[in-house]
């Protein structure tokens, strides 16, 4: 199943997040993961949601060896991103805080 959802940008930084936290597509990401809740409460079902930009590449090996094996969440680092070698998500696990952000 394929579901587009569309989102019109102009509200995107009119939110109650701090403005030094709000960043380019939160909103479009948060109404999918909002879809993807409430469908998932009325249907169901396993799956596997990927976000990915329209204006990068992305290697086959990726999806077939890496996402098809993910058991509940998985998070890659994107390379050669505004200046930065590495740009990562910062990961709260155990109450250790940890970031693979590096410059």
């Amino acid at each position: 199943m394929h579901t587009y959802l569309y989102h019109h940008k102009e509200n995107e930084n009119n939110n109650k997040t701090k403005k030094k936290h709000r960043m380019k597509g939160w909103r479009p990401r948060a109404l999918a993961i909002d879809w993807l809740r409430n469908a998932q409460k009325a249907h169901p079902s396993k799956g596997v949601v990927y976000f990915a930009d329209d204006d990068n590449s992305y290697d086959a090996r990726l999806f077939n060896d890496f996402i098809r094996n993910v058991k509940r969440v998985g998070v890659w680092a994107v390379g050669l991103v505004g200046g930065a070698l590495v740009e990562a998500p910062e990961v709260l696990l155990e109450q250790h805080r940890r970031s693979a952000t590096k410059k």
